[in-house]
């Protein structure tokens, strides 16, 4: 995968306007996007443009700006993370997984989220999903048996869509203690 992201950095360094090349090289329709392309996007896109997408009516458009607000988190957080918590409920399951990608991106740079709280307590599922993908992730020394925007696991001892020590690992404390 490492050499097929490479190339796709390579060439949308040298293009002026992107849009048409990754609506081309999107791979939709069909069954799977271009994930390579869609890491690309993320490694090589400026902010503005990464916010112009993550708000395109475009599916792949909008994964891609998605996917890739997780680089500009470190910057403006706040802003970021209000606006990934909106796209965790969009319509369109893509840009939900852009959310999880985002959330994952940030957390291999180490960024912590002091948001996740109160995604955890929104009374809508969509939100709680990227969550509940983060808490199975490698981080905490197990891997997701789940792929794409499927419902995460539920633990046993909690309503919560994650466990009480995948929360005290990342926050230092279980909501409501």
């Amino acid at each position: 995968m490492g050499r097929r992201v490479d190339g796709y950095r390579a060439e949308l360094r040298g293009l002026k306007r992107w849009e048409p090349y990754l609506k081309k090289h999107s791979g939709l329709p069909g069954p799977r996007a271009n994930l390579e392309l869609v890491q690309a996007v993320g490694d090589e896109a400026d902010s503005d443009r990464l916010w112009r997408f993550s708000a395109s009516a475009d599916e792949f458009l909008a994964l891609c700006g998605t996917a890739g607000l997780g680089k500009v988190a470190l910057m403006e957080p706040d802003t970021v993370m209000t606006w990934l918590r909106e796209l965790a409920a969009d319509r369109r399951w893509r840009v939900r997984e852009g959310v999880a990608m985002a959330l994952q991106r940030i957390e291999r740079t180490r960024a912590r989220c002091r948001c996740w709280r109160s995604w955890i307590a929104s009374p809508s599922r969509f939100p709680q999903r990227p969550i509940g993908r983060m808490t199975t992730s490698r981080s905490c020394g197990r891997r997701s048996a789940t792929a794409g925007a499927s419902r995460p696991p539920q633990p046993r001892t909690t309503r919560s869509p994650i466990s009480r020590s995948g929360c005290a690992r990342r926050t230092g404390t279980w909501p409501g203690s």
